[in-house]
């Protein structure tokens, strides 16, 4: 779906990007992480043709991306960060405007319309200018304006960034849905969300490749652990767990009354696959993922492979 080859940047004097090579194939979910000024934003607007690179090349859909490839433009929708939109407009009239820059038919628009307002649940909102939505709702339409055209990829930047816990968890739960139907490349700060539909991670460090492997793949090399804690039913309910996890491999195991506590190596999807063959089954389940920072600090230290 996306090949990108030894791309470089430099804005003034400064390497945005630096000789960043990278795969998404088609169906592919794929996170690109990295600090502040890492270079994400960058990339993602030279797969996008937003802005082009300085050398190397893109290619998509096997075909070369070039400033006159306006037929793969097409199947390529954009969420940039902060997205910008007309205030003024109301969410129907946003999409509209879009559809007659993209020449839309009348019957394509319609279909596409129901079925942007149903999936992003824009139905209340329809007729509200942007300037009255909450954030969470401007995201929606975000993403609505990105889907509209049905792109076979889509890119995401940064698409939970200032959203409170509940318009995270919203705008999430969106992308999942997605993600059966679309090859996506999302740039986000929340390694823990990403874990649950992201088959791989691509972390580039001042312009530069990292990594690029499965959460869990890089949560294990680097020796991070995800934190859980389950509840059961009651004290003897945790205990039969506890003698279970200890023929695991779990770390640091603690019982206290009707609660388990512990540690493991790997990502969240593992640790739950784990768990989920637990019997007694815990009535609830809190797993805390290495934080992102900590996979930052160890991937650019002084040392860290290319």
């Amino acid at each position: 779906m996306i090949r990108a080859q030894q791309l470089c940047k430099t804005y003034r004097l400064c390497a945005a990007v630096k000789d960043l090579s990278f795969e998404v194939r088609t169906g592919e979910v794929v996170g690109l992480i990295g600090p502040n000024g890492a270079g994400k934003s960058t990339t993602m607007k030279m797969i996008t043709g937003s802005i082009y690179p300085d050398s190397g090349t893109i290619t998509i859909l096997d075909h070369d991306f070039t400033p006159q490839s306006r037929d793969l433009k097409r199947e390529i929708g954009y969420l940039p960060e902060n997205c910008p939109l007309y205030q003024d407009l109301t969410v129907f009239e946003s999409l509209n405007f879009l559809a007659d820059l993209r020449g839309l038919s009348p019957s394509k628009r319609r279909e596409r319309y129901d079925q942007l307002a149903l999936q992003l649940s824009l139905e209340d909102v329809w007729y509200q200018p942007v300037l009255s939505l909450s954030k969470g709702f401007r995201q929606r339409l975000g993403l609505a304006l990105a889907l509209l055209p049905d792109p076979q990829l889509l890119i995401l930047d940064e698409p939970t960034d200032g959203l409170d816990p509940r318009q995270t968890q919203e705008v999430v739960n969106l992308i999942k849905q997605l993600s059966h139907s679309k090859t996506i490349l999302i740039s986000t700060h929340d390694l823990g969300r990403l874990a649950n539909f992201c088959q791989r991670v691509i972390m580039i460090h001042r312009g530069r490749k990292v990594a690029d492997q499965s959460i869990a793949e890089l949560t294990r090399d680097l020796g991070l652990k995800s934190r859980f804690k389950l509840s059961f039913e009651n004290h003897r309910c945790a205990e039969k767990a506890m003698d279970t996890l200890r023929n695991q491999n779990f770390l640091s195991l603690v019982s206290h009354e009707t609660e388990v506590t512990g540690l493991i190596s790997g990502a969240p999807p593992e640790l739950i696959r784990l768990l989920g063959q637990l019997s007694p089954q815990p009535l609830a389940m809190e797993i805390h993922p290495p934080h992102l920072d900590e996979v930052f600090n160890l991937l650019t230290q002084e040392g860290s492979k290319p």
